[in-house]
């Protein structure tokens, strides 16, 4: 869930109505609300109409998208046939385009996958010789919910 704390910036307004999108609405200048996963059209009214002063009411209007992606990057992985913690595995449910580079300290290309569901084992190809113990560097790029891409690098040490 994500939480929204709404701020309030209307001028000469007394009275205020919040639309958040989603069958919820509230009266209060600086409202929280909460939202789920999925796209909400917030809308603000504020008005005044005491006896000193008369404004027409005004509103604006936002769109909120909250998206459902999930991401989890292991730092560590030991491939050594345990059948514990022997793969690479990155979670990224929710996002498509999915592109995975594994690299050694030198550059060299061990290991790419387009295919969040592919998992690196720890050999060059996941078919080639084992790499040793040491420190592997990926790149990832996905694109999330709203279509927008996302990069992310960092290093995974590999212990057999």
């Amino acid at each position: 869930p994500l939480v929204v704390n709404f701020a309030n910036s209307s001028i000469n307004g007394a009275s205020y109505y919040w639309f958040f999108g989603d069958g919820g609405f509230d009266s209060i200048k600086n409202p929280v609300h909460i939202y789920d996963t999925g796209i909400y059209h917030v809308y603000l009214i504020a008005y005044n109409n005491t006896n000193r002063c008369f404004n027409a009411p005004d509103s604006t209007g936002l769109m909120i998208t909250v998206e459902n992606c999930e991401l989890s990057i292991p730092n560590t992985f030991t491939p050594n046939g345990d059948g514990k913690n022997d793969f690479f595995d990155i979670i990224a449910d929710g996002y498509t385009n999915f592109h995975l580079i594994i690299f050694d300290r030198w550059g060299l290309k061990l290991f790419e996958s387009t295919n969040a569901s592919n998992q690196w084992n720890g050999k060059e190809n996941n078919t080639g010789g084992e790499c040793p113990d040491g420190t592997y560097y990926y790149a990832l790029k996905a694109t999330g919910y709203t279509g927008s891409t996302y990069k992310w690098a960092g290093f995974v040490m590999l212990i057999r």
